[in-house]
């Protein structure tokens, strides 16, 4: 029995991911490069047709916004996309690496690949909600904007300070609801992926055990992925600033600026990419540990079976398996 298989506080989630990610940093970073490659070529790929918008694309609206619009959802696809290719594999990787097995790049993969579509449709079925309510929320702030304005105008009070100040506190906390109610959801639903590929589950039951696994431990897994944020958000500011300085320093070498920030994004994203996902292989483990006990199904089942494989190798291989 693997000592790292026990109940572990948030602290040691954390301290398990970062010494799981520091150990075998070559093999999960081999693993999640292709999310980071299939971005950075989209980008590069994007700059000769027309984005980020430039010259007379600025002062035509519509231009402008067709522009985006089309970017934005050629992003969301490949990042949906080699997310779920990514992080299934890195899932996979975790797993047989916190239980004191050997695992490759191609293994995590292999092993992967033919769960593809669940988690596709799992990653789309996450998403969809979480951009639904941060569509709702952007809606909720643009009419309390308004209606902030239009009431105060009613009552005769004029855009003062404590008018804007007012509305501006308001809007905010709107906002803040939105982001917290959007960090929920991806929270409730983000062990869906690991039950789907270590378990075997279709992505509607898969998305109803992460519900179950993940009651009870929202707030840590938020907590847990806010620090992924963070530490992501810094990474990215400290490799977009080559970019930032070129581009202060030769405003008209757009060329280079935009090579410069989509190598920053791209090393961005293989250096800090892997953490959250780590993380999150580490506690729905720790979930069945505390709701199923899961070390003691696993130390029963090597002492009842001595001469075959591990009993999580059925948990791993088999398409069907629910060994919960």
């Amino acid at each position: 029995m693997q000592p790292a298989l026990r109940p572990m506080s948030t602290a040691q989630v954390l301290d398990r991911t970062f010494h799981v990610y520091r150990n075998h940093f070559p093999l999960l970073a081999g693993i999640g490069v292709l999310l980071p490659v299939l971005l950075f070529v989209l980008r590069l790929a994007a700059f000769p047709l027309g984005y980020p918008p430039r010259g007379a694309a600025l002062r035509e609206p519509f231009v402008f916004w067709t522009i985006f619009l089309e970017y934005m959802g050629a992003f969301i696809l490949v990042y949906v996309i080699g997310h779920a290719i990514t992080g299934g594999a890195t899932v996979y990787a975790v797993s047989r690496l916190h239980l004191g097995e050997h695992v490759t790049i191609a293994d995590a993969y292999r092993k992967t690949l033919p769960r593809f579509w669940s988690m596709l449709r799992i990653a789309i079925n996450i998403y969809l909600r979480v951009t639904g309510v941060g569509i709702l929320t952007l809606g909720a702030s643009v009419l309390l904007s308004f209606g902030i304005d239009t009431f105060l105008g009613f009552l005769g009070v004029g855009s003062n300070t404590a008018a804007v100040t007012i509305g501006v506190i308001v809007v905010t906390l709107a906002t803040l609801g939105g982001i917290f109610w959007m960090l929920y959801l991806y929270s409730k639903y983000c062990l869906a992926i690991p039950a789907c590929l270590l378990e075997g589950l279709p992505a509607r039951p898969a998305l109803r055990r992460s519900r179950f696994l993940a009651h009870g431990a929202l707030k840590r897994i938020s907590l847990i992925y806010l620090l992924a944020a963070v530490l992501g958000l810094v990474l990215s500011t400290v490799l977009w600033l080559p970019s930032q300085f070129y581009g202060a320093y030769f405003p008209h070498s757009l060329n280079v600026a935009v090579f410069l920030r989509s190598i920053g994004s791209f090393l961005a994203g293989a250096l800090a990419g892997p953490i959250a996902t780590i993380a999150v292989a580490l506690v729905y483990y720790d979930q069945r540990i505390r709701k199923e006990a899961f070390d003691l199904q696993l130390m029963m089942d090597s002492i009842a079976q001595p001469s075959v494989q591990p009993a999580t190798a059925g948990a791993f291989d088999s398409p069907h398996s629910t060994a919960f």
